[in-house]
């Protein structure tokens, strides 16, 4: 199935027990015409595609755009069930492919990468393959998750938010956390973690408590999950 030239792929690790409805990938043309591509779900096998595929379909690229693929019936996986999308380009030009952004921040392990005939970082390619997975889970209709090595802030749940509600987040390897919550305002409102956490799935409850102890008002807040320089941020709901 992947004998040849002319692939890209990364790797996927959902934190929890979800549903994959789509694939997303960002296609590049350069100079001449597109080549029709194949797209693949497969599964992993031991840090690589394994020989036969869940889920395929071909298309023809378009010019510097997102496209979605529907994933027809959904593929339903559990945390630690790896799996893999694959673009297959048909010949080796320049004429089409999947785009990454150079970006040193946004590096990621190399087995996550396949490119041209070896699973690894693409050498002029340093930073993010533009391919995302688009999952479903209890209580979130859609959402993107990234490839495995790269920091994923999930939806709170339950949310809305009667009492308590758990915060999941996953990280590439050990590092420094912070964690908060902000009111629509930008307010800081609790600071719910600021340490060195683990690699992988992790998870921080909120109570509904500001920083004083008191318990807030209903409304829409902010989450937010910094390492380093970067950021992601998420919203939710207090009834």
């Amino acid at each position: 199935m992947l004998e040849g030239v002319g692939y890209y792929g990364a790797r996927f690790a959902p934190p929890t027990e979800c549903q994959l409805i789509k694939a997303r990938v960002y296609t590049y043309i350069g100079a001449g015409s597109a080549s029709e591509c194949i797209l693949y779900v497969i599964p992993d096998a031991d840090g690589k595609p394994a020989e036969t595929s869940t889920f395929h379909t071909s298309y023809m690229p378009t010019h510097d755009i997102w496209t979605d693929f529907s994933v027809t019936p959904p593929i339903s996986y559990t945390p630690g069930n790896k799996f893999w999308i694959v673009i297959k380009i048909p010949v080796k030009t320049a004429s089409s492919y999947v785009w990454a952004i150079t970006d040193g921040e946004l590096n990621y392990p190399s087995e996550n990468t396949y490119h041209y005939g070896e699973w690894k970082v693409p050498p002029d390619l340093l930073g993010d393959l533009l391919i995302r997975a688009v999952i479903s889970y209890t209580g979130v209709e859609e959402e993107e998750l990234l490839p495995s090595g790269q920091i994923t802030l999930m939806q709170n749940y339950p949310n809305p938010v009667l009492n308590k509600t758990a915060i999941s987040y996953t990280l590439p390897g050990k590092m420094k956390v912070k964690l908060e919550v902000y009111d629509v305002t930008g307010r800081l409102i609790r600071i719910l973690l600021n340490d060195v956490q683990p690699a992988g799935s992790n998870e921080v409850a909120w109570d509904k408590r500001n920083q004083d102890g008191e318990v807030v008002c209903s409304g829409v807040y902010f989450y937010k999950l910094s390492i380093g320089n970067r950021a992601l941020t998420k919203v939710m709901v207090v009834l």
